[in-house]
């Protein structure tokens, strides 16, 4: 098979470089892509990559590196390669990385998260296998987990995650459980801060009723709690049942800064939010898979009942159509903006300067506000891609 996806490993080997690339092996198998998809290549063979594959580069850095030690970064900067350059300790950033590279932003390993989860995303990123958006959701009770919830969210907020907290997120004016739901469904890992008391909220069960019926990636991250009598640990248990937790972290008394566990002002430690973090930031993968397996399994199903064949390519559907070219579906997971467009228009332009493609752009619209389905809407009437809500795009195929 022919590697669609290559990551070059420059400057030192080692443990940090190993557990870099077991990560970013497992995430490939996440996003149900075959091993032989991926391409590691050291640094004597970046020089004979193929160019027409995706390539990224990361330089782990190292005592006295320089230019001279390694030639190939002249000619991977001219070619305006990404290059992530990792090194101990951001203070000897410029001891620790080449002159070629001290342009670029640099990135700290971290003792907590050995596994390089937060490169490994990263580097998902600029091969386009994950959305450039790092959209989280934070879910907790306000009595009983709120300073825990802030914390979190400054957390994720360094670690560059556009993370969605209600008493941060919501601008004042704007209609609260409609925005609520809004960026719910733009949203790949909730982090569900799950308190003795999180499901007698109404508002908090709700919230996790739709991450699970929306296919959510959930981190629970579970509250010490009291011995409870039999019969409410089995009412438990069957609540359990119905949240497709994707990850599970168990908090004991020393992940907490005092004795007070519950309440406004209990504080996580820092150790314990790191743990938190690279937790939810390795279900991104698995997240991105789930919701477009739902968009890509549910349109086939809806095309196949009208008698057409729908083929899936890679991350695409091809559609044939009894006149003309075939129709390229591009599965969207959440959601869609004149980015996005723009980005399809550029990977399908127009073949020998005539029409450009017939292109449909599919998404899931549960959800989302009113004003921003009417914003697709007009995009769709400006722009030669037709945005196609996946749960009524039998009317759409109707029209082939």
């Amino acid at each position: 098979m022919q590697h669609r996806y290559q990551v070059g490993i420059l400057g030192r080997t080692g443990d940090a470089a190993a557990g870099f690339v077991a990560t970013l092996q497992k995430r490939f198998a996440d996003l149900g892509l075959p091993a032989d998809a991926l391409s590691v290549l050291d640094e004597t063979s970046i020089g004979a990559r193929d160019r027409r594959a995706a390539f990224v580069a990361v330089f782990f850095g190292h005592p006295g590196a320089t230019d001279a030690a390694h030639p190939v970064l002249k000619d991977l900067v001219a070619d305006s390669v990404v290059i992530f350059p990792v090194v101990d300790d951001l203070a000897r950033f410029t001891a620790d990385i080449p002159a070629a590279l001290h342009a670029y932003n640099g990135l700290a390993t971290d003792p907590a998260d050995p596994g390089a989860e937060r490169l490994a995303g990263l580097v998902l990123e600029a091969l386009r296998l994950l959305r450039a958006s790092r959209r989280l959701f934070v879910s907790y009770k306000r009595s009983e987990a709120r300073g825990a919830a802030i914390q979190v969210y400054e957390t994720m907020d360094a670690r560059t995650f556009d993370t969605f907290l209600d008493t941060h997120s919501i601008k004042p004016g704007e209609p609260f459980q409609d925005e609520l739901w809004h960026r719910l469904a733009d949203t790949d890992v909730m982090i569900l801060l799950d308190t003795p008391g999180f499901r007698e909220s109404r508002w908090t069960r709700e919230e996790l009723a739709r991450a699970n019926a929306t296919n959510l990636q959930i981190l629970q991250v579970l509250w010490p709690r009291p011995p409870i009598p039999a019969a409410a640990e089995e009412m438990q248990r069957e609540v359990e049942k119905q949240a497709a937790f994707s990850r599970f972290l168990q908090l004991g008394p020393d992940d907490f800064e005092t004795a007070q566990m519950v309440g406004p002002e209990a504080r996580l430690r820092d150790a314990t939010l790191e743990r938190i973090a690279v937790a939810a930031e390795s279900l991104r993968a698995r997240a991105l898979a789930a919701r477009n397996a739902y968009l890509v399994d549910t349109f086939c199903k809806r095309a196949r009942a009208q008698k057409l064949a729908p083929v899936v390519q890679s991350r695409l559907i091809a559609l044939a159509r009894p006149d003309g070219p075939p129709l390229t579906v591009v599965p969207a997971v959440g959601v869609p903006d004149a980015r996005l467009y723009q980005q399809i228009s550029e990977e399908f332009p127009p073949s020998g300067g005539g029409e450009p493609p017939p292109l449909w752009l599919l998404y899931d619209e549960r959800g989302i506000r009113d004003a921003w389905l009417a914003h697709l809407a007009f995009l769709s009437r400006h722009v030669p891609i037709r945005a196609v809500p996946v749960i009524d795009s039998d009317a759409a195929l109707r029209e082939i």
